[in-house]
């Protein structure tokens, strides 16, 4: 009713979904809430169609609409700007490190097309920390060479860049709390 309020006859709802079960049969809430409602969603969420977030509300300050949904924006942009870094610097990790290439950092940023200190401000500003991110794309790598592989640990080691079998089973124990060895012996629901 708020949103109906503050937008007019335009606005309607196209379903709910929850993240949780239903507590009683489907159909009473969706006839109470008038739209399709779905159950096991991944989050809580009013869906509505994307046009009704480019309309300024009924009776509303437009100076302050205006001002809020530019710094809204803002954010959005940059968000979408430091996913986009991100995922294309774990690809890049991962395709590196599958390869048998460098994944250094002053590697990274030539073959991004910038300068090392431009990579470093721009991985900055997005909060994210090189070596952390190529250790995390290391650590889901090694995961997956050791359950889909029979490759051996000092094999697995070596291609994902450690000097040393040690290093790795060192960096995998800590990272894990259980040695490649071990965590290949698990079964596969209990791993992490």
């Amino acid at each position: 009713k708020v949103l109906h309020a503050l937008l007019g006859a335009s606005w309607r709802k196209q379903a709910i979904e929850f993240a949780h079960h239903p507590a009683a049969p489907p159909g009473a809430y969706q006839s109470q809430f008038g739209c399709p409602v779905r159950f096991g969603a991944a989050q809580t969420a009013l869906v509505f169609p994307a046009a009704c977030l480019a309309q300024a509300p009924r009776g509303g300050n437009e100076p302050h609409y205006q001002t809020l949904h530019d710094a809204l924006e803002a954010e959005h942009s940059a968000a979408r700007h430091r996913l986009d870094l991100q995922n294309a610097l774990e690809a890049w990790i991962a395709a590196g490190l599958t390869a048998g290439a460098s994944t250094e950092a002053e590697h990274a940023a030539s073959d991004f097309g910038m300068s090392l200190r431009s990579l470093q401000r721009r991985l900055g500003a997005a909060q994210v920390n090189f070596a952390a991110l190529r250790n995390e794309v290391r650590g889901r790598l090694a995961r997956a060479l050791l359950q889909d592989t029979d490759l051996p640990v000092t094999a697995i080691g070596e291609r994902l860049g450690y000097s040393e079998t040690s290093a790795f089973s060192r960096a995998f124990t800590r990272r894990h709390g259980v040695s490649p060895a071990a965590y290949r012996q698990r079964p596969p629901a209990t791993r992490p």
